[in-house]
């Protein structure tokens, strides 16, 4: 019974590719425009970061006014998605 189970899950495990869909991955800390400063960095366990690195906006509360513009801090990222469709979007960010 035990090796009917380990032989079914390895063929579930190795279908999967089969299954899975097109994607794109954008790294944060590079935009291909933006209408802020917004420097990429690494510190803490850099290491752990794709190139190192990070976007970071460091901004102190009594200068938001005067350094962030009226619309926000926005970031565009310039892509080619590898076929026509709807897709995802994830983001991770931290404060």
């Amino acid at each position: 019974m035990m090796k009917a189970l380990a032989s079914l899950a390895c063929a579930f495990f190795l279908a999967l590719p089969a299954f899975a869909a097109d994607y794109v991955w954008l790294e944060g800390e590079a935009p291909s425009a933006h209408n802020i400063a917004a420097p990429a960095a690494g510190w803490g366990n850099k290491q752990f970061l794709s190139q190192q690195a990070w976007l970071n906006i460091d901004i102190p509360a009594d200068q938001v006014e005067a350094k962030v513009p009226k619309d926000g801090a926005v970031f565009s990222y310039d892509f080619n998605a590898p076929s026509a469709g709807k897709y995802d979007a994830w983001n991770r960010f931290g404060f």
